[in-house]
């Protein structure tokens, strides 16, 4: 899905929502964050907005309804670390499963 603006959402906006917004481009935010918390102009603004558990996906069911058809759940539970490569592996690997299979900015060796 190129040119796409890919919103990625995760609980805390620190580890797995950073890491693919970062490697995917795009924005990325938390349904527990207060620094970069899910707003609904976010939400508008995605074209596809890439989930990583069934909680986020809920959460955005429940308070936005009309956003909830653009919610592609990645399925990557909230056991890894910032940009480690298992991680940046894991979201290639499910990224490329939802048809966006080129990361934007690919890690430097």
């Amino acid at each position: 899905m190129s040119g796409s603006n890919l919103l990625f959402v995760c609980n805390a906006a620190e580890n797995r929502s950073r890491t693919a917004a970062e490697m995917y481009g795009g924005m990325y935010a938390g349904i527990r964050s207060d620094e970069r918390p899910v707003t609904k102009e976010l939400l508008r603004w995605a074209d596809r907005i890439c989930v990583f558990e069934k909680e986020q996906a809920s959460w955005i069911r429940e308070r936005f309804p009309a956003f909830y058809s653009k919610v592609v759940n990645l399925e990557l539970p909230d056991i890894y670390d910032y940009d480690v490569p298992i991680l940046r592996r894991d979201i290639k690997e499910k990224m490329k499963a939802c048809g966006v299979s080129v990361p934007k900015v690919e890690p430097s060796v």
